[in-house]
């Protein structure tokens, strides 16, 4: 897919999305205490639902199942609807309405 792989710490990882992205560019989901600081300042956050509570408080989304149940699956369909609704109402009626 043409991306480079980066291994960062979760120490690290503030500066590195600051430096490399910027937040305002940042869709973020993320569930434990170093994640919460990158989640209130994201330009938007999710946490599963069995986040920290401190993820789950600086988040604008939080997924409706918990983390390994589908958690990523409702956080991309969140995203589909709240940011590209024409797009995502497409999808929608290739896949369920095509039939």
């Amino acid at each position: 897919m043409g991306q480079e792989l980066y291994l960062v710490g979760e120490g690290e990882l503030l500066s590195f999305i600051k430096k490399n992205y910027g937040l305002n560019n940042t869709i973020y989901m993320g569930d434990g205490l170093y994640d919460a600081e990158i989640l209130k300042n994201c330009f938007y956050g999710i946490a599963p639902h069995n986040a920290t509570a401190e993820a789950k408080r600086n988040a604008a989304y939080i997924t409706r199942v918990n983390s390994g149940e589908g958690a990523v699956l409702d956080a991309c369909l969140h995203i589909l609807k709240k940011f590209f609704r024409t797009e995502y109402s497409e999808i929608f009626k290739r896949r369920y309405l095509s039939r």
